[in-house]
């Protein structure tokens, strides 16, 4: 029996990735227990992996698209030009928390122990 927690640093790689890792680390515990090549399965696994980052990097463009049109928006209504610097900076962390919170929520509900 293997675990592997990878909840990150803040960044949104390691959590988009940590079905993938704890498929590769079950994969390599059978290939040096059992001796089964486990190569079409992990290539498998990373094309998924690489489909969903895609998805969340497209989501993480919205949120500093957002963030840069709100903080122009901000910037003119207040006359501060630093709001506008500050806009897409807010919309990318913003962004990034939310989908972290997301992935998060999710992998800790696929590995809870559900009672019937």
């Amino acid at each position: 029996s293997y675990n592997v927690f990878t909840l990150g640093f803040g960044f949104l790689t390691p959590i988009v990735f940590s079905e993938l890792y704890v498929k590769f680390i079950t994969n390599l515990g059978q290939y040096i227990n059992y001796n089964k090549n486990y190569k079409e399965s992990n290539l498998r696994h990373v094309k998924l992996a690489k489909k969903r980052m895609l998805k969340f990097i497209g989501l993480a463009l919205l949120g500093i698209s957002i963030g840069g049109y709100l903080g122009f928006v901000f910037s003119d209504y207040t006359g501060l030009n630093l709001i506008k610097i500050l806009g897409p900076i807010i919309g990318a962390k913003t962004t990034e928390k939310m989908i972290n919170y997301y992935l998060l929520k999710d992998v800790s509900q696929k590995n809870s122990i559900k009672l019937i």
